[in-house]
């Protein structure tokens, strides 16, 4: 889905401001960041807020790339979570550093928010 109102980014996440990892302020900053550059390791590199809230805030606007894991460590992620597979099996079997299976849980449960998504992706497929 693609938002087309004309709401921006941030007037976006304000509204849904409570369900950031971060205040709505920096979390715009680094959608902003994101959108001006197209990368969600450049805009890493170039923020000096840490990676992890990064890739949290990204990842809760619909960038699927912050994630930063594929299908079948999601699976398994979202069955420990679940508590079928014992966390660290999980761990092993993801291949996962404890960074990264601790934002591959926070992703689990916390999906994107689809109003902010939508947004998000309007600008990001933007022509300018």
């Amino acid at each position: 889905m693609i938002d087309a109102t004309d709401v921006s980014v941030h007037e976006r996440i304000e509204t849904h401001a409570s369900a950031f990892p971060t205040g709505a302020e920096l979390a715009a900053s680094i959608v902003q960041r994101y959108l001006d550059c197209g990368s969600v390791d450049r805009t890493v590199a170039m923020m000096t807020v840490g990676e992890m809230r990064i890739r949290q805030v990204l990842h809760r606007c619909g960038v699927a790339a912050a994630a930063g894991f594929d299908r079948h460590s999601r699976r398994t992620i979202e069955a420990a979570v679940a508590g079928r597979v014992g966390l660290e099996v999980a761990m092993r079997q993801t291949g996962l550093s404890a960074p990264s299976f601790i934002l591959g849980v926070y992703c689990v449960t916390h999906p994107p928010i689809t109003e902010v998504a939508a947004v998000v992706r309007r600008e990001r497929y933007r022509i300018r």
